[in-house]
Formats: C-alpha cells, sequence, structure tokens
C-alpha cells in the first residue's frame, strides 16, 4: 500500500504557517515529509505524518479541512544515477509526476526546503538563531 499524504489550505501571511506546525507538534504528530507552496494568496501544505487519521482530525478542529491523496514514496541510494533510473522506470510506465519534494538528507538528518519573500533576513535570522543554512557550496558535499 502507498503512503497517504494530507493536504490542507492555510492563509499566506506571516505566522501562519508555524501556528500550524507547532499545533502539530503540541499534538505529538510527528511530520515526516513537508511540501508548502504558495498559490495566489494562499499555501498548499503537503504533510507525510506518523497518524494520517489524528492528524486530519486535529487540522479539522483548527478549521483546516484535509484532503488526502495516494502518493509513492521510495527509499534509494543517494545517487543521481539512482534517481534518474527511478524516474525512468515512472517515465516508462506513462506515469506522469505532478509534483514532487524530499524526505531526508541522509539517515541523521532532515532537511526542509523554504522559499521566503526575504531569503538574506530569513538566512541571517537562522543564522543567529544557531540554526545551520546549508549554502550552494555545501550542497556539493551531502
Amino acid at each position: 500500500m502507498n503512503v497517504k499524504q494530507v493536504s490542507i489550505f492555510i492563509e499566506h501571511v506571516p505566522g501562519t504557517l508555524y501556528k500550524v506546525v507547532k499545533s502539530l507538534m503540541e499534538n505529538d504528530i510527528h511530520i515526516r515529509a513537508f511540501s508548502a507552496a504558495e498559490l495566489g494568496g494562499i499555501d498548499v501544505l503537503r504533510l507525510i505524518v506518523d497518524n494520517i487519521l489524528w492528524t486530519a482530525s486535529h487540522l479539522k478542529t483548527l478549521g483546516y479541512p484535509a484532503t488526502f491523496t495516494e502518493v509513492v514514496v521510495v527509499s534509494i541510494p543517494n545517487s543521481a544515477e539512482r534517481f534518474c533510473s527511478v524516474l525512468e522506470i515512472m517515465r516508462s510506465a506513462g506515469a506522469n509526476i505532478e509534483y514532487s519534494y524530499s524526505i531526508l538528507l541522509n539517515n541523521s538528518e532532515a532537511g526542509f526546503i523554504f522559499e521566503v519573500d526575504d531569503s538574506a533576513k530569513a538566512s541571517e535570522a537562522l543564522n543567529n538563531a544557531g540554526i545551520h543554512v546549508i549554502t550552494q557550496e555545501e550542497l556539493q558535499t551531502l
């Protein structure tokens, strides 16, 4: 059986994403993968979580009705060739990829990517808080 992804629409205003994620955390909902995309004033938040039914119920109490999508999650060695082979297999099967996002950087760290309106300001704030912000150069060594 494939994985169920939960999706919600949230306002695209500062603090909304934080409020939702903090509430999930406070209710022992573990986010395994995360994607957020802005679409004309709203964000589409896509989550892979450990307990989808509890997550959906909790999000509904927050006023965010959830939708569910079956997704394919693969585990492969970290190499361009293996990734390309997965894409080739799906292409050969006639599968069209609608969107994709990552789940792990390696076996011990999770990686999240954020597009923000002022990346320099956000990076500076994260660095000042002791959060490691990965640079383009570092991507070569991960």
